[in-house]
């Protein structure tokens, strides 16, 4: 064996240690994450360099491939902060032929985890599913529950991503009471953050309200910033679709300065988008545009195809209040081509309704209700709750600027009714506004009056800037209507 050989097989085992270190202080029940950040950081270019060496020798030397597999197994917390899911998915492939080499099948269902998750970031969701199913068999064939209910965990996780919330959950449930039988309270709290989401998908936004704040204090009993950044960040996505929306930009904010603190790029990203989609509805529309934009400049840059669709989407929802058709039309087109490319149904649909708003602000209502309408038979064929309601309101608005009232009271109706079902009530108020409002072109006055009062009254409960709007409208209907 050559001497470099020898030095840089040593150089790689050493800062193997350093990684060790840094990871029982990012991992051990004493809030020193910064203390772990810190020292992985400071020797960055050392685990970069070591890595490699390790890489290198790792089909002909044993020590060299064992080197290998632990830098991605080690240090998986922390690689997950500082590497892109691409870099991540590349580290985790050479760990896993390594591990294979050795034949180590515990460090292989690891490495599984692992790579699953970072596909899943990709929106690599077939090949997330198949990794999934690999560690699951492995975790069994070894009898280790700590793996198994990773496996099912994660299983769920990927299958959320392609709408199929029902089978998640029954991956979620199979899993936490594995982790309750083994004590790991990691694998709880990641287990009912993802319960949390389902059923605030499903509409039980309460249930999943009650599944974040369980979450949340494992996350702190355990001193994880990363886990409980998350869980704030669920928090608000619930309070959200409740309508209470200071308090849900609250909880974003909270997410965004932790992930700031311990510098998680996609968390930055996935707050800044939410706290976007707040303002918006808050009036703070050019905040929204700002915080839109850079959550795109940073899924973008991670390489997170899933991450960059919904940015997108949101964004045009902010040029649309800003009455910018042009931005919207361009996001759109790319939306849908990517969205068509990754077989994402749900934001296809949202690149249509968004087509359908820019074509009304540039007052092509007819065409505007074509694509809303292709957009409905999407979301309905999805199974997406919220995208079903939210279409059905678009079509509404296109139909009460076609002059058409009678059919955009049909529609508002429509999206009433599918929004209070899933539990949605974010966007009610402007709902009841907009049938309010198509009832009294009606002559329907005292009918539309009732509505135009709920809508304000859902309106200032959860702080829509709309609400003073609506208010002198509803003064100068009731002038009118006492004359």
């Amino acid at each position: 064996m050559s001497v470099l050989r020898e030095l840089r097989i040593r150089h790689a085992r050493h800062f193997t240690d350093v990684l060790v270190k840094a990871q029982d202080f990012y991992g051990g029940h004493d809030p020193s994450t910064r203390a772990a950040l810190d020292l992985f950081d400071l020797e960055w270019s050392n685990i970069r360099d070591g890595q490699e060496y390790a890489r290198s020798y790792a089909g002909e030397d044993d020590r060299a491939a064992s080197a290998c597999s632990d830098y991605a197994d080690i240090g998986a917390h922390l690689l997950d902060l500082r590497l892109t899911p691409r870099e991540r998915v590349e580290w985790v492939k050479v760990a896993l032929d390594a591990a294979r080499r050795l034949g180590d099948l515990g460090a292989q269902c690891r490495h599984l985890n692992s790579l699953g998750l970072a596909q899943k970031s990709l929106g690599e969701l077939h090949e997330a599913i198949a990794t999934h199913e690999s560690q699951l068999s492995i975790s069994r064939q070894l009898g280790d529950r700590h793996t198994e209910g990773a496996a099912l965990s994660n299983l769920g996780v990927a299958y959320a991503a392609m709408n199929d919330t029902a089978r998640a959950v029954d991956y979620y449930e199979a899993a936490l009471p594995i982790f309750r039988e083994i004590d790991y309270l990691g694998g709880q709290g990641k287990v009912l953050n993802s319960l949390g989401l389902a059923r605030a998908d499903s509409g039980e936004s309460r249930q999943a309200i009650t599944y974040f704040e369980e979450a949340r204090d494992i996350s702190r009993r355990l001193g994880d910033r990363h886990g409980e950044g998350n869980t704030c960040a669920n928090l608000g996505t619930a309070y959200y679709y409740l309508g209470d929306l200071r308090r849900a930009a609250d909880h974003h904010k909270e997410a965004l300065a932790i992930f700031r603190e311990i510098g998680y790029r996609h968390g930055q990203g996935v707050a800044l988008g939410n706290l976007g989609l707040c303002y918006v509805t808050l009036g703070d529309v050019p905040g929204a545009v700002a915080c839109h934009k850079q959550s795109l400049d940073i899924a973008r840059s991670l390489g997170d195809l899933r991450g960059v669709l919904e940015t997108q989407g949101a964004l045009c929802i902010a040029y649309v209040f800003l009455g910018e058709p042009q931005p919207v039309i361009e996001l759109s087109e790319q939306m849908l081509k990517d969205a068509r490319a990754a077989d994402d149904t749900r934001s296809e649909g949202v690149a249509l309704d968004n087509f359908g708003r820019a074509h009304r602000l540039l007052g092509d209502l007819e065409r505007a209700a074509e694509f809303h309408q292709q957009a409905l038979s999407i979301f309905r064929k999805a199974h997406y709750a919220r995208g079903e309601a939210t279409a059905l309101g678009n079509l509404g608005i296109a139909y009460y600027e076609l002059g058409d009232y009678r059919r955009a009271v049909d529609f508002c109706e429509q999206e009433l009714a599918v929004a209070r079902a899933a539990n949605h009530h974010t966007d009610a108020g402007r709902t009841l506004a907009n049938l309010g409002m198509a009832l009294w072109e009606l002559g329907e006055r005292a009918h539309a009056l009732a509505r135009l009062e709920e809508a304000l009254a859902a309106l200032e409960q959860s702080g829509d800037a709309a609400a003073n709007t609506i208010r002198e409208l509803l003064d100068s209907w009731h002038a009118a209507s006492a004359n």
